[in-house]
């Protein structure tokens, strides 16, 4: 089996290259989940040679809210915000009771296939992915024995996995990685959990990206003490530092990947990245230059960012923010730090520039992944961080969140700012929040964590030791936590509480805090020199 050795090419994130010149839109909310994992297979099988790409709404994921009617759907609205310029054209589902969204793709998009892959209900998990592995490379369709009993002999069976009869995941994984590995793209690593058919599936909308890229994609549950180890014999197929793109239980998950030397990138619920990804900007719009401002302070005032964050999960940057986004009115809300994934910049980046243009008034930062690469994982952790700057240097953000070692990684990539851990958690991640310094041209400072306790601010100052300005960094929740909501009122709270607390509460972007914090201590220190 192919292995590869450690490259010194800066990672990209792989994406569709035949142009999007216009949508054939679909409704799935109607579709069976085989139905639904047929159809997003299907997805990426046109996408990736068509420029006129089906574009998929309605699809299952019971971790968007919980699933079912309170999901955040937001693809269609997308589809308005982001592709207004190019033709879209809607598709009219089918009449079958179980699958009337594939139904219709289908019948227009049979000619595309060469045979169909059916998995085995017994082993539904891990038989799933290595249909979707072994039918992205032989542009067949991904079919639970249902459909491909109602396909008939209108394509052939290129494989039917309960043939084999695997015992478990690990005989599954060892069959496929002996049989489909190097015929895969190697551009990145995938792996899939909570592929269901029930309503705790996690659904199937990632499916187009990994057909249409030929990826090689695996299940292993990450619980299970016996198949842990056995990420390792995927894994260590690729260079050290490579994402790996999907999901897999974060704890233990997030850890296991990174004790290995690489890290997790949540894609979860995303719908469309064969088209996102094969859609370049209608006009170029750049990241606007920032003048960061400079303020005077005096030793009673407290400097405050707030910062909606988990950008490094692609549900929070591509569905909850922009739900978020779309339904709120910022005119009313303080400056906060929106944490996006800036991979979007290639999986999605007519989406970045949608966020530049929404949140000018605000500012984007990154966070590349859910943990990195351990430090004593030096070529992952290297890789890591070349990585990061190369995301930061490309979309023009210079704020970035790491949650563990993050000294070792503000030494390393150097941005404007770096915030890191929530403060008072047990385990030892970030900076302590009594403790913002430069580490180079960095401003590194912890954050503390405003949900469950609105006060902490005002507590932080009246105890502050030495006395002087507070700068602090605050994380009030993600996008589909109330975060906004939280931010208003307690702004709203300390505006009301200066006169009583003799002091002034300033909220400010993360770049004006870092240049306040330059502008005092280089002051103070000219000062102590006299």
């Amino acid at each position: 089996m192919l292995r590869h050795s450690q490259s010194n090419l800066v990672f990209r994130y792989p994406t569709v290259r035949t142009p999007c010149h216009g949508l054939l839109k679909i409704d799935l909310s109607c579709d069976q989940m085989d139905g639904q994992i047929a159809a997003c297979a299907l997805q990426g099988l046109v996408n990736r040679g068509q420029t006129r790409k089906v574009y998929v709404h309605g699809t299952y994921c019971q971790d968007n809210y919980g699933g079912g009617g309170n999901q955040a759907h937001v693809s269609e609205r997308l589809a308005d915000e982001l592709y207004a310029d190019i033709p879209m054209q809607v598709m009219a589902r089918g009449k079958h009771p179980r699958w009337p969204g594939f139904e219709a793709m289908f019948r227009q998009f049979e000619h595309v296939c060469t045979g169909m892959v059916i998995w085995d209900p017994l082993l539904d998990q891990a038989t799933i992915e290595a249909a979707t592995t072994i039918a992205a490379q032989t542009d067949s369709l991904v079919v639970s024995p249902e459909l491909a009993q109602w396909i008939g002999h209108r394509l052939p069976v290129v494989e039917d996995l309960r043939r084999l009869q695997f015992a478990d995941n690990l005989a599954c994984l060892s069959w496929l990685l002996e049989n489909w590995f190097d015929s895969a793209s190697h551009d990145v690593a995938f792996v899939w959990s909570h592929m269901t058919l029930d309503k705790q599936s996690w659904g199937a909308a990632n499916k187009d990206y990994v057909t249409a890229l030929k990826l090689f994609t695996f299940h292993l549950d990450v619980k299970n003490v016996r198949e842990q180890q056995h990420f390792a014999d995927v894994l260590q197929c690729y260079p050290a530092g490579t994402p790996v793109m999907g999901w897999i239980d974060e704890h233990p998950g997030a850890s296991i990947l990174s004790e290995m030397g690489y890290f997790l990138v949540p894609c979860i619920g995303v719908e469309n990245l064969s088209v996102h990804s094969a859609s370049r900007p209608s006009s170029d719009i750049a990241m606007p230059e920032y003048q960061p401002v400079t303020h005077e302070v005096t030793s009673q005032d407290v400097m405050l960012a707030y910062q909606v964050a988990d950008g490094d999960n692609l549900l929070h940057s591509m569905v909850y923010m922009p739900d978020l986004i779309m339904r709120s009115d910022l005119s009313d809300c303080p400056p906060c730090t929106w944490i996006i994934n800036p991979g979007l910049i290639d999986l999605a980046p007519r989406l970045f520039d949608w966020y530049v243009k929404k949140l000018e008034a605000h500012e984007l930062g990154a966070m590349i992944g859910d943990g990195h690469p351990r430090t004593d994982r030096s070529k992952g952790f290297i890789a890591y961080c070349q990585m990061t700057r190369q995301y930061l240097q490309a979309t023009g953000i210079s704020v970035l969140k790491v949650m563990a070692e993050s000294e070792a990684v503000a030494w390393r990539v150097q941005p404007d700012v770096l915030t890191s851990g929530y403060w008072g958690r047990p385990d030892p991640r970030g900076v302590d929040v009594d403790d913002p310094h430069m580490d180079g041209r960095t401003f590194h400072i912890g954050a503390i964590d405003l949900r469950g306790d609105r006060q902490i601010i005002r507590r932080l100052a009246t105890r502050r030791q030495p006395v002087g300005p507070l700068f602090l960094n605050a994380f009030a929740g993600t996008a589909h936590s109330g975060a906004l909501d939280l931010i208003k009122q307690t702004d709203a709270q300390l505006q009301l509480a200066q006169v009583h607390d003799g002091r002034r509460y300033c909220c400010v972007r993360n770049l004006d805090l870092a240049a306040t914090f330059r502008n005092h201590h280089k002051a103070h220190v000219n000062e102590s020199m006299i």
